[in-house]
């Protein structure tokens, strides 16, 4: 009697708040990455931490798994996942997918959801007008889960349009539509709900006449009669806004880093900016010819020391330091049979290398820093082979929250397929089976 006494007495102690609530301050801890939770602390109850400590702390015994087999998958029905855009947001719970304009959202806590239109599309969009992009921008100060949406409308309905097409019209519209998403309810029982802040147009085409450029917009102060923007005449294959009116820009193998002009005001449909000839504050170059999708990631900028990031060429992945008066670039991981590789997905911790028949996975950890900073030393396990889906869509590029141990890509015929790398999710939603599907079609 007495020992099963004292089992009870250490299972309820086992169970209690304060024991979850120290659980999850050493997981934070240890991964200072970690982002907030989607509610305050003092909402959550002793079993809610416990399975949010034990998901996110069973992510690297899944990730480093030695086994041949792979993660468990969970197929999404999606019926244009051949032109989808997804974002996944931080904490991995909730998925964001957009092909026309609208955006779905799914709850990937839950197995059984089959999503629901978070954001319509917009009344004015013809029917088949395709999403280009969709950014997020996660408001970090918010004492509940909130962010902003950004989608963007394809100029041409389809990829293979004549390219003399793109100097046609250069005044019709390209619409960029700004939603704020919040939080409502807790846990189980919460759910996203999105409002629309603007809607604006860039009155012009996305491929200039006579320079490639770079648009600057304060969206805030934009709308369909008035734009507040900056231009920037330069050719980049992607573009990266720091604080402090500061941008990088990224071309073949080339990091420039570049100070954004005074935004003007200019009234549609006549007048425009004319435009700045960029001069970088700075540059670097990086071995390899061409940069891999997936970087930068991990970047931190200050005005006084620049801005410190990891980058990825055909080279390999490199760490970058790049300020208006420094500049270096350390190699960290080489990458084998780079005309394979499709994407380097680069977190704080974990490194996913997509391939079109199979993918690796690393961590890493840093060990120390020299003085100047311009050297670092990391400890790295060992690559590990998983699989993807056989008939995925390699042009599109593959999301992952290193946090929860997800990833996301489209994969044909239509669907998203979601891998679970945390050992607590395989038990908790897969009981036994590595693979499930929606059985809904809710797009």
């Amino acid at each position: 009697m007495h020992y099963i006494q004292s089992c009870k007495r250490l299972d309820s102690v086992s169970r209690s708040l304060s024991v979850w609530r120290e659980q999850y301050a050493a997981f934070v801890a240890r991964n200072p990455n970690t982002p907030p939770l989607e509610s305050p602390l003092e909402r959550y109850s002793a079993s809610e931490l416990e399975s949010i400590a034990l998901q996110r702390g069973s992510v690297d015994a899944g990730w480093r798994s030695t086994t041949e087999q792979s993660a468990p998958m969970r197929n999404i029905p999606f019926k244009k996942a051949d032109s989808v855009q997804t974002c996944l947001i931080d904490g991995g719970r909730w998925l964001l997918a957009s092909a026309l304009c609208d955006v779905m959202v799914y709850d990937l806590d839950d197995p059984k959801d089959c999503g629901k239109v978070l954001i319509p599309r917009h009344a004015d969009a013809p029917e088949k007008q395709q999403t280009a992009d969709l950014q997020v921008d996660v408001l970090v100060d918010a004492p509940t889960l909130a962010f902003n949406v950004a989608i963007s409308e394809r100029r041409w309905p389809d990829a293979f349009v004549q390219f003399e097409r793109l100097f046609e019209n250069e005044n019709t519209p390209l619409r960029v539509h700004i939603w704020r998403v919040a939080l409502e309810g807790h846990c189980a029982n919460a759910q996203l709900q999105a409002v629309h802040l603007t809607s604006f147009t860039t009155a012009r085409a996305v491929v200039y006449k006579i320079h490639d450029c770079v648009e600057v917009y304060d969206w805030s102060a934009s709308s369909i009669q008035e734009h507040r923007k900056a231009v920037l005449y330069a050719w980049c294959v992607h573009v990266h806004l720091l604080s402090h009116d500061r941008l990088l820009l990224f071309r073949n193998n080339r990091i420039l880093l570049c100070g954004i002009p005074a935004l003007e005001a200019c009234c549609l449909p006549s007048s425009r900016p004319l435009g700045s000839n960029m001069t970088p504050y700075n540059s670097i170059s990086l071995p390899g010819t061409r940069f891999v999708r997936g970087g930068p990631s991990q970047l931190r900028f200050n005005l006084s020391t620049g801005c410190t990031f990891m980058s990825v060429t055909d080279a390999g992945i490199f760490v970058v330091g790049l300020s208006e008066t420094t500049s270096y670039a350390h190699l960290f991981h080489a990458i084998e049979n780079p005309k394979n590789v499709t994407d380097v997905v680069l977190g704080a911790r974990k490194v996913y290398i997509r391939s079109y028949r199979f993918a690796t996975a690393f961590s890493y950890e840093a060990e120390h820093t020299l003085v100047g900073a311009s050297t670092m030393g990391y400890h790295t396990t060992p690559l590990q082979k998983r699989s993807v889906p056989e008939k995925h869509f390699a042009y599109l590029g593959p999301k992952m929250d290193e946090i929860s141990g997800r990833i996301v890509m489209a994969a044909y015929p239509s669907s998203l397929v979601v891998c679970y790398y945390s050992q607590y999710d395989e038990h908790r939603l897969f009981a036994g089976h590595r693979h499930i599907a929606t059985a809904v079609c809710c797009d």
